[in-house]
């Protein structure tokens, strides 16, 4: 969440220590008229006025704000009750004292001038005055909470982000892996072939991977994939598919390839590899 989405909320906390900043010098003017020029003394009592109005209107603006902090903090969790609770009480309370503004705005409408006005209480000032000073630190404490509750919702979104690239990875090295484990298929039906057709002319001479080919299939099979993962994998064929892969292994050892790389590029065990090539040896014999 960006800060301008806060605007409101620091206008209002701009304005409410403002204008009563504002009422307080003012009065002090209005109240020793021998220390300002002549006439200036009408003047302060409007500017008392004024900000007894903008003071109401900050409060109802406050008070709408408030409200708007604590329905998020609520649809962010219990987790926030600490911005929510605060949240709903200033802003009931700013929402009471948004009446002083009203009362002056009827005032004003309806008196002639402001002798005839009916101004609020001293001991409404007095309460207003009190909630208005705990009440512009709690807007900020409130916004605070907001800017961080916005902030792990945008935490969250990053990890929930990460998570689905990394299950997305995992997939497609999974899958690449089982293209190579299967990729053995029509070579393995070539040697089964082969070894069964004794007596029959011998197959044309069949290209087998080079050094280069090998070390991109090794690539394609993903950065850090070892040998005890393939073996693992190749544990939990069926029957028919490692029937398969060991006819690939037998092509390849039949045409004498060295032992590591047979065993590299099927991932089947060493032991293995020794029993198919000690079968070829058997059946060349």
């Amino acid at each position: 969440m960006h800060a301008q989405e806060f605007r409101w909320s620091n206008l209002f906390s701009f304005t409410l220590p403002a204008s009563a900043a504002a009422m307080l010098i003012a009065g002090v003017l209005a109240w020793r008229p021998e220390f300002v020029p002549a006439g200036f003394a009408d003047l302060a009592r409007t500017v008392c006025l004024v900000a007894f109005a903008v003071l109401g209107a900050s409060a109802i603006g406050a008070a709408s704000c408030m409200f708007s902090h604590a329905s998020a903090a609520r649809a962010a969790g219990k987790a926030w009750r600490h911005v929510m609770v605060p949240a709903l009480l200033f802003g009931a309370g700013f929402a009471l004292a948004s009446a002083i503004g009203v009362h002056i705005g009827w005032e004003v409408l309806t008196k002639p001038n402001l002798a005839s006005m009916s101004l609020p209480s001293s001991g409404v000032v007095v309460a207003a005055s009190l909630f208005l000073a705990l009440g512009k630190p709690m807007l900020a404490w409130v916004v605070e909470g907001r800017r961080q509750i916005a902030q792990a919702a945008a935490n969250a979104e990053i990890a929930e982000a990460k998570a689905e690239a990394k299950e997305r990875e995992t997939r497609d090295s999974e899958e690449r892996k089982l293209r190579l484990v299967g990729g053995g298929t029509a070579m393995a039906i070539g040697a089964a072939a082969a070894l069964a057709g004794a007596g029959s002319p011998p197959p044309a001479p069949m290209e087998y991977p080079t050094h280069e080919t090998q070390q991109a299939g090794l690539q394609t099979r993903g950065m850090g994939a070892s040998r005890e993962v393939d073996r693992v994998r190749i544990s939990m064929l069926d029957d028919a598919a490692r029937a398969e892969l060991e006819g690939r292994a037998r092509v390849m050892l039949a045409a004498e390839m060295p032992l590591r790389v047979v065993e590299r590029e099927t991932g089947l065990h060493r032991d293995v590899l020794r029993r198919i090539r000690s079968e070829i040896e058997t059946a060349q014999a």
